[in-house]
């Protein structure tokens, strides 16, 4: 399975996503802020990304583009996943799908398993 990011400031949700990934065979990375995800980009490309619209230092919409703009992150899968009723249009900017928290963890396994599960 891939190596997935979860971009999320609310530690006790990133940790509980991080348990959910790796139990499916994933492995996890967890970014509490727009800047600690760039970081750790630039050491190692994850194979998709999940993206929280409400971070401490930037608006999630506005790292989405940024990553979307990037030739070397442009095409990574990013889902969004967000309780903010404006997390559609982030399809609008390249993610690849949108779950609304509370957490579908079905629907997103489902996503992220079709995105890259067969890495």
């Amino acid at each position: 399975m891939g190596t997935i990011l979860i971009i999320e400031d609310e530690l006790p949700i990133a940790n509980l996503l991080k348990i959910r990934f790796e139990a499916e065979g994933f492995k996890a990375q967890i970014a509490l802020s727009a800047a600690e995800c760039l970081k750790k980009i630039m050491t190692a490309i994850p194979d998709a990304i999940t993206l929280d619209i409400t971070l401490p230092d930037c608006r999630g919409f506005g790292l989405l583009q940024v990553l979307k703009c990037n030739p070397k992150t442009a095409k990574v899968p990013i889902i969004v996943i967000s309780s903010s009723d404006e997390a559609e249009s982030a399809a609008e900017i390249g993610a690849v799908s949108v779950i609304s928290k509370p957490i579908d963890f079905k629907r997103l396994l489902e996503v992220l398993k079709k995105v890259c599960g067969s890495k």
